[in-house]
C-alpha cells in the first residue's frame, strides 16, 4: 500500500483522503485488523483514510457517507460565521486504555485536546509534550493523531500530571478569547476530574480556578463557557406524553436560571430508547404491569449548564445555542451526541492506534 501510495502521490505535501474497502469479518481479531495499520501508514503519508466496511447486507448510501465523513476529517466548518453570535469552541480530554491495535500494543494513556473555529475554518489545539497547546488545522491534527505524533499525558493524579492539564487548559481558553466572542463546551464526564473548578461541588458560577489562577469574566471577556453532560443522574426523570417517540425540544426545570435539558433528535437505530421515551415510571392505579423505579436514561436528554459568561448574557440563549450545535455537522442530517466542534474532538480522540 505504501508503494501506491508514493507512486500515486509522489512527493505530495497537501493532505489528501483516501476510502479503503474492508471486509467487515477482519475487524473482529484485534491481532490481524488491518483498519489501524492502514490508517497509519496513510497518515503518514498525508492521507486521511476512511474506512468502508463491507457486509453482506448495507446501507445503500454508506459510500456516500464516506465521502461527507472525508469532508468532515478535512476540518470543514458545516456552518456560517455570519449566523452565529459566537464563534463555537470546545475542550475535551481523551483517554484511552491499554489495547491491542492493528497487531501491536497501545499502552493506556491520555490527552486533552480542544478546538475552535477561526476565519471560518476549524482549528485543533493538540498538546505538546510538556502540556503547551500547538493550534494546527483540524485535517493536520488528525495526522498527528493518527500517525502517534502528539504530547501523550499520564492518567495519574500526581502534581506533574495536573499542572500540565491545568496549563493546557488555561493556554486554550486565553488563546480562543483572544479572537473574539466565543461560546466554549465542555463536557463534563471527560474534562471535570482534571479540571474541578467546573464539577458541582466545586463550581461558582463565573469563577473558574484553574492550576494557581482564577478565569473571572473580566480575565476572559469574550468567552462564554457551557457544560454539556448526557449523566442521567443529573437529569429529571423524563418521559413524552402521547405516542411520538421523536419528540426534540428545550426545556428548564423549577425555575432553574443557568441549568436546562436538551431533548436531541434520536438516530433511527436507537428503537428500544426511543420506546422508553413514552413509557411513565408512574402507572395508573388499575394498571397490572410491573412498577419501575429505575431511572430510565434517555440518549436524547442532556443536562447544559451555563457555568460561565459575561454580565449582560442571556443564560437560556447560550444554552439554546449549544443545543442547536447538534444540527451543524458536515456528515449527518441527524442531531449528534455533542454539540459542533466537540463531537468532532471525540471522534479524533477515537482514531488514535498509538
Amino acid at each position: 500500500m505504501a508503494d501506491h501510495v508514493r507512486q500515486v502521490r509522489g512527493n505530495g505535501a497537501a493532505v489528501a483522503c483516501a476510502i479503503l474497502e474492508m471486509n467487515a469479518e477482519l475487524k473482529e481479531d484485534s491481532w490481524t485488523d488491518p483498519y489501524a495499520m492502514a490508517k497509519r501508514e496513510l497518515a503518514r503519508h498525508r492521507i486521511l483514510p476512511q474506512v468502508v466496511l463491507v457486509e453482506a447486507e448495507q446501507a445503500a448510501d454508506k459510500y456516500r457517507m464516506a465521502v461527507r465523513d472525508c469532508v468532515r476529517m478535512l476540518g470543514v466548518v458545516p456552518t456560517n460565521d455570519e449566523t452565529l453570535d459566537y464563534a463555537p469552541a470546545a475542550i475535551t480530554v481523551i483517554q484511552l486504555n491499554k489495547e491491542i491495535v492493528g497487531g501491536g500494543t497501545r499502552a493506556s494513556h491520555a490527552f486533552p485536546l480542544a478546538a475552535r473555529v477561526r476565519q471560518g475554518a476549524l482549528e485543533c489545539a493538540v498538546p505538546t509534550e510538556n502540556g503547551e497547546p500547538e493550534w494546527i488545522p483540524y485535517a493536520e491534527a488528525g495526522l498527528r493523531i493518527l500517525s502517534g505524533n502528539y504530547g501523550k499525558f499520564g492518567r495519574s493524579r500526581d502534581d506533574e500530571t495536573e499542572q500540565k492539564y491545568g496549563a493546557f487548559f488555561a493556554n486554550v481558553l486565553e488563546q480562543i478569547d483572544s479572537h473574539g466572542a466565543c461560546a466554549v463546551i465542555a463536557e463534563a464526564e471527560t474534562i471535570a476530574h482534571k479540571w474541578p473548578g467546573l464539577q458541582n461541588g466545586k463550581l461558582i458560577f463565573d469563577h473558574l480556578p484553574v492550576t494557581n489562577q482564577t478565569f473571572t469574566p473580566s480575565k476572559l471577556p469574550n468567552t462564554r463557557i457551557i457544560r454539556v453532560s448526557p449523566d442521567p443522574k443529573k437529569q429529571p426523570t423524563h418521559y413524552h406524553e402521547g405516542e411520538n417517540k421523536d419528540v426534540s425540544g428545550f426545556f428548564a426545570w423549577e425555575g432553574a436560571e443557568r441549568t436546562f435539558y436538551a431533548l436531541k433528535v434520536a438516530p433511527r437505530s436507537a428503537k428500544t430508547v426511543k420506546g422508553n421515551s413514552v413509557i411513565s415510571r408512574h402507572l395508573p392505579e388499575d394498571s397490572n404491569m410491573r412498577r419501575d423505579d429505575a431511572v430510565r436514561q434517555l440518549m436524547q436528554l442532556d443536562e447544559i449548564c451555563v457555568v460561565f459568561c459575561q454580565p449582560d448574557d442571556d443564560f437560556q440563549s447560550l444554552a439554546l445555542l449549544t443545543h442547536r450545535l447538534r444540527q451543524v455537522h458536515a456528515q449527518f442530517s441527524d442531531d449528534t451526541r455533542k454539540p459542533f466542534p466537540l463531537h468532532e474532538l471525540r471522534l479524533l480522540g477515537r482514531s488514535a492506534t498509538l
